[in-house]
């Protein structure tokens, strides 16, 4: 008979993912934007004071994205977190990140279904399913399944 496991679920499980839905939110949404893009890219899109400086213009776009998407990554983590881990106690294969990933896809599909009907060809659904398995997998690092210690 296989050993009893238990879960140790860290806090940082549910910070650094909540943290993280934000600007994950908004790096996935570019990414669509940059990938779909049919016209070519200027070279000089940089602008004046070149790419550096670009990049550290969306810094507070960042930062409130990351305060915005606190409280709902927060909410669906906190229950995905739990329920994932009480999947792995009962099945190994339930421990992969793989699995994980593929969990926090499947719920933010599920989030996204009274919204979309199932279509997933726009943008923002891309960024939200990237999103929910990004953080599923941010959250995977910080739990861990041992031994149930026998009396």
């Amino acid at each position: 008979m296989a050993p009893q496991l238990r879960s140790e679920i860290r806090i940082a499980a549910y910070a650094i993912p909540a943290i993280a839905a934000g600007p994950c939110f908004l790096l996935s949404f570019g990414l669509w934007a940059l990938v779909t893009l049919t016209d070519p890219i200027p070279v000089a899109v940089a602008g004046e004071y070149g790419l550096i400086a670009e990049i550290f213009r969306l810094l507070p776009f960042f930062a409130v994205a990351g305060i915005v998407g606190f409280i709902p990554a927060v909410l669906v983590l906190a229950i995905g977190v739990r329920l994932a881990s009480y999947v792995g106690q009962i099945l190994f294969s339930a421990q992969f990140y793989a699995v994980w990933g593929m969990l926090g896809g499947g719920i933010a599909a599920l989030i996204l279904l009274p919204f979309n009907h199932g279509d997933c060809s726009d943008p923002g659904s891309f960024a939200f399913l990237a999103t929910g398995t990004l953080c599923a997998l941010l959250a995977r690092r910080y739990v861990r399944w041992l031994p149930e210690e026998s009396e």
